[in-house]
């Protein structure tokens, strides 16, 4: 029997949006893989700065498969995707990215020492545009991580560096359109559906790239807003008002730092709604009095 009959099939699914600086080193990061069993997807999402035309070539060329697509966002893309994925695991990767060339053996790996693991999550190092180093792994696992650590924040995991399990990530699929994330989408759906998360960042998977276009001014508040429209799907639960409270407090920072009025008009909105919003200061949840908020109310 061949090594790769003993390895089970892994696809990676590259979503692509006007990264032709980058999308070939990506891409060459994941074809030179030490591992024997894999299936290349790459999904081009509207891309208008030569990337489809550039992933057209290099599809020949290498012999992956190319989707083209109308812009729509990541969670569109994620959605088009991973059901052409055919692998028992499954690795979703952005164009600007490089993976390791033993994060693929490494990560299976953990996923069959561990049947009841969702998915896995590697160590990322932080680079630059033109590919230096600015941040290196710092690991802090293996831990285990399950539906309640994401829904209390306590679970630390990148979205870049996962291996899903095939079965997994498929039971959750369609993602939510109307919000603009995947991975919590991914981290959150995935765990109450009972898999857990294996976060080993001693396994080095990912080089990810700090990209200055990526960091819109309000993109944080955007984020905010998405998450409260996302945990709206969990209305009914004993814990929904007390992780609604943190998604506020959270929301309500963020506007203090980027939009001041936004965030005056936010409390007076909400402060009733809430009963006294929870302000983020230096890891405390601190109440915000009435009398503030009357006084605020006066002058705005």
């Amino acid at each position: 029997m061949s090594e790769r009959e003993n390895w089970p099939l892994v696809s990676y699914v590259v979503f692509s949006y006007n990264h032709a600086r980058f999308v070939r080193q990506a891409i060459d990061s994941i074809l030179a893989q030490d591992y024997p069993a894999l299936e290349l997807i790459v999904v081009d999402d509207g891309s208008t700065d030569g990337s489809r035309e550039l992933l057209r070539s290099l599809s020949r060329e290498k012999g992956f498969q190319l989707v083209e697509k109308d812009n729509g966002g990541i969670v569109s893309a994620v959605n088009v995707g991973i059901p052409l994925a055919s692998g028992a695991f499954i690795v979703p990767h952005a164009s600007d990215d490089v993976s390791h060339p033993g994060r693929t053996r490494a990560q299976v790996r953990a996923l069959q020492s561990m049947p009841q693991a969702g998915f896995t999550v590697g160590g990322i190092r932080k680079i630059s545009e033109d590919g230096s180093l600015l941040e290196d792994c710092q690991a802090i696992g293996p831990k285990i991580y399950c539906f309640e650590d994401f829904l209390w924040r306590r679970a630390s995991a990148s979205a870049v560096s996962c291996m899903y399990r095939a079965e997994a990530i498929r039971a959750v699929l369609p993602l939510d359109e109307r919000i603009s994330f995947e991975d919590v989408q991914l981290f959150w759906r995935v765990t109450e559906e009972g898999w857990q998360c294996l976060l080993d960042d001693r396994i080095l998977a990912v080089d990810y790239r700090i990209v200055r276009h990526s960091l819109g001014r309000s993109r944080k508040v955007r984020l905010w807003r998405d998450f409260l429209q996302f945990i709206q799907r969990y209305q009914g639960h004993s814990w929904y008002d007390a992780v609604l409270m943190q998604a506020n407090s959270g929301l309500f920072v963020q506007l203090a730092i980027e939009e001041k009025r936004e965030a005056i008009r936010f409390l007076l909105e909400h402060a009733k709604s809430i009963h006294s919003l929870a302000l983020l200061r230096g890891g405390l949840l601190l109440p915000v009095p009435e009398l503030v908020v009357r006084r605020m109310r006066k002058k705005y």
